[in-house]
């Protein structure tokens, strides 16, 4: 990940190592097992700050990223652990101070909408995903080898609007999932 520090440094090195995964991950040989784990895992941020002195919950910043692991079973709760950012400011704290995965209430996450800033051409390669420049997509698995699996949005995150509905209706529009290299998407888009 230190070759990821910078756009500049993730031009230079190689974009991830080896080839794509030859899976999607979980189970998902049916789409409807993909769409139940796509929905609920992966890069989220906290549209409002929230806070608890209750063992095992999260206390969130407004805007901070977080990655979510799983849901409890009415999908109201969060189970997610704080992203660290791949450029780490002179504020942040070392990956050994972050807290441990907690619970967080759902309705104060978003999805992270994150922008292509590279181009990756994936034809010819099983489940891969192309971007171009200006692509937004959201994330839901990452591998270690610099793999990751997401979704294109198909319309820029300002069209989609902040209510729940227009989050689902962009949901059902985000068709196009596969893996790409981390290393051509940028940190996530600031929540309004």
């Amino acid at each position: 990940q230190s070759a990821q520090a910078t756009p500049a440094a993730a031009r230079a090195a190689p974009l991830a190592a080896g080839a794509p995964p030859s899976v999607v991950p979980a189970s998902s040989s049916a789409s409807r097992a993909e769409q139940s784990w796509t929905h609920v895992t992966g890069a989220f941020q906290a549209l409002a700050p929230w806070h608890s002195q209750e063992a095992g919950a999260l206390c969130v910043q407004q805007g901070a990223t977080l990655w979510v692991i799983s849901t409890d079973e009415s999908g109201e709760w969060a189970y997610a652990r704080l992203m660290q950012s791949r450029v780490p400011t002179s504020s942040q704290t070392t990956s050994g101070d972050a807290p441990p995965p907690a619970w967080v209430p759902r309705a104060v996450l978003q999805r992270a909408i994150y922008p292509a800033c590279s181009v990756f051409d994936a034809q010819g390669q099983a489940q891969g995903l192309s971007l171009s420049l200006g692509d937004f997509v959201h994330v839901y698995h990452r591998e270690a080898s610099g793999w990751t699996y997401g979704a294109r949005l198909e319309r820029r995150p300002q069209d989609a609007g902040a209510s729940e509905s227009s989050s689902q209706e962009q949901r059902q529009r985000t068709e196009e999932v596969g893996w790409f290299p981390e290393a051509c998407i940028m940190e996530p888009l600031p929540v309004a």
